[in-house]
């Protein structure tokens, strides 16, 4: 079985896998030479099916990593999360805005987050559309395609890569295909899925907005965000306890606030003199008790021993360190590629690991 496997978003690449073992696989970004480059990932398909040295015809299946997502045509450089663009040449960023202006009504209209993602599924269709058109007409490639939800490959890349044969699975990011966050049981390579956070809730989101706040490109320099909390103090603790938390081993958006909107419900309750390393102590500091605290209830709920980790926000070491140490849990592993970079090897050798998925994913 030979299977293609693609990502688009915004760590875009390609692998080819041959009965579960991985041949070629590359970024984007490591071809056109732009950072974290996103868009449909032409040069890294031509590319690994250069190295793994197959034709079109010798692909069995294509799997891809996430299945809502708007399409994007050209590799582009990533700008930053919340700088101002067109609406009319960037749709991510105007359905961002449309959250940003209504994500304080939710917990007021009952199917609004609903509402607001069927604004946008025949944009998704069209991405999953293009994607096999794009395939047959530049590639000659007519092999099936199949479409994985984007939290579901981080478990994967979690589990399938661990040593564990029982774990618990959990995955945090900014979010992907609706959701911020999916907690698993595994049993012998049977998923039981216990709960999912929407992307509304999403922890990863209020790191990024500290990131942007402190004047650096959300989604990118997060990293610099845990280097500067080590000079700070947690002083604004109550500021962003209100916005963010973990009840019942679920993440919770206290503050009712998105995106922009969240930039600025978060910048009105600094005082007028705040500092940098300050926010980005705080910030830190409630990103690992939140973390922990949903982690530990579900080792608890479980039993799990061992705890697997993938996601965007377990690029943070402080953050893994605090969930090594959270009570009950005896080892941790943590998937090297926290990003999306995973998706595409990920991706192909789901088909592999588990030829009938369906009966190893247990709603």
């Amino acid at each position: 079985m030979r299977i293609l496997g693609i990502t688009d978003g915004q760590t875009s690449g390609a692998a080819v896998v041959e009965n579960g073992r991985i041949v070629a696989a590359v970024n984007e970004e490591r071809i056109v030479r732009i950072k974290l480059a996103r868009g449909f990932p032409r040069e890294s398909i031509r590319e690994v099916l250069r190295i793994a040295g197959v034709g079109p015809d010798s692909i069995d299946a294509v799997a891809v990593g996430q299945v809502n997502m708007e399409f994007r045509d050209e590799i582009a450089d990533w700008p930053g999360w919340f700088e101002a663009r067109d609406e009319e040449t960037d749709v991510h960023s105007a359905f961002f805005r449309m959250a940003s202006r209504f994500g304080g009504l939710v917990p007021r209209i009952p199917g609004l987050k609903r509402g607001y993602y069927a604004l946008r599924t025949p944009i998704y269709k069209r991405r999953r559309n293009r994607i096999g058109e794009l395939l047959k007409e530049e590639f000659g490639i007519a092999a099936p395609i199949r479409f994985f939800h984007h939290h579901f490959a981080h478990a994967t890349s979690a589990y399938l890569t661990s040593p564990y044969r029982d774990a618990l699975v959990v995955t945090m990011d900014g979010g992907g295909d609706g959701h911020c966050s999916h907690v698993y049981s595994v049993h012998d390579g049977v998923f039981k899925k216990l709960t999912t956070a929407d992307s509304y809730d999403s922890l990863g989101n209020f790191y990024a907005y500290i990131t942007a706040i402190c004047g650096y490109k959300a989604k990118r320099h997060e990293g610099k965000i845990t280097g500067l909390a080590a000079r700070g103090r947690p002083i604004y603790r109550d500021v962003l306890d209100a916005m963010i938390g973990c009840e019942n081993g679920h993440l919770v958006n206290r503050g009712h606030v998105l995106f922009t909107n969240a930039l600025d419900a978060i910048r009105e309750a600094l005082p007028d003199r705040w500092e940098q390393e300050d926010l980005a102590a705080t910030i830190q500091v409630v990103a690992e008790d939140v973390a922990r605290a949903c982690i530990t209830y579900w080792v608890a709920k479980t039993g799990h021993r061992n705890v697997a980790l993938a996601g965007g926000l377990f690029a943070n070491v402080r953050i893994n360190e605090e969930v090594l140490g959270a009570p009950g849990v005896e080892s941790v592993f943590i998937h090297p590629g926290m990003s999306d970079e995973e998706f595409a090897a990920q991706c192909a050798g789901i088909e592999r690991e588990f030829p009938n998925i369906s009966r190893h994913l247990e709603e």
